[in-house]
């Protein structure tokens, strides 16, 4: 369905919504919206809104709301990602989106990539991923941090994936908050790697893969995660 997103916004049913800028050029002269088509409004809460559309103008148009539904809480899929090239990093952000994904921690490791963040770019790649997708919650952009400053203590479980066979991986819990780690196109340093080995809740999975490009492994690893989420 064709979806905008106004965050933070709550509306009621049979509430007129006022859609104007950048929300109204994308329905009339992209998705080519016409009257009486339905429109999904996105607030980040987990709460859908779908619209008609009663009336457009040159550069506006107006919404009805009518029908609410309220999406339950997921589990919490955190990602830190050794930071790869520019545009592989912009496609793991809108991949992550679309997986559903709840968070994206950009990583800094011994060979992870440096490059200038432009903010209001990534954040309009956010909202597109998020439009694109129907994606229901508020997917957030965190801090960039060292590796060595990842917070394991505030997951229940966390995942590194390896194409090696040094896996310290037995049974998964059925936690609900989660992190998994991407390593760097040039892979960790000894250092790195007996870092994350010495930590309790890092679970080490072998996948017997080739070598992945960073945005293939991150969707190698969430659909891994969800199949032992649902197994459960």
């Amino acid at each position: 369905m064709r979806a905008i997103y106004l965050p933070n916004e709550i509306f009621d049913l049979s509430q007129e919504v006022h859609v104007a800028g950048d929300n109204a050029h994308h329905l009339l002269n992209v998705a080519r919206i016409r009257s009486n088509d339905s429109v999904l409004i996105l607030n980040g809460s987990g709460t859908l809104y779908e619209s008609i559309v009663i009336n457009i103008d040159k550069k506006k148009l107006d919404l009805k709301v009518i029908s609410i539904k309220k999406i339950e809480n997921r589990n919490l899929i955190d990602l830190a990602i050794c930071r790869p090239k520019k545009e592989a990093f912009e496609l793991i952000l809108k991949i992550a989106v679309e997986l559903g994904l709840n968070k994206l921690i950009p990583t800094n490791s011994a060979y992870s990539q440096k490059f200038p963040v432009n903010d209001n770019r990534l954040s309009k790649l956010i909202e597109s991923a998020v439009v694109q997708s129907n994606y229901p919650f508020k997917f957030e952009l965190d801090q960039e941090r060292d590796l060595i400053k990842l917070n394991f203590e505030e997951y229940e479980q966390v995942f590194l994936f390896t194409n090696q066979t040094d896996s310290k991986f037995k049974t998964p819990l059925a936690g609900k908050n989660i992190l998994y780690i991407i390593g760097p196109e040039g892979g960790f340093s000894e250092e790195e790697i007996q870092l994350l080995k010495e930590q309790s809740k890092v679970h080490i999975v072998s996948l017997e893969t080739n070598i992945l490009r960073a945005p293939t492994a991150v969707a190698v690893g969430a659909g891994w995660i969800l199949g032992q989420l649902k197994s459960n």
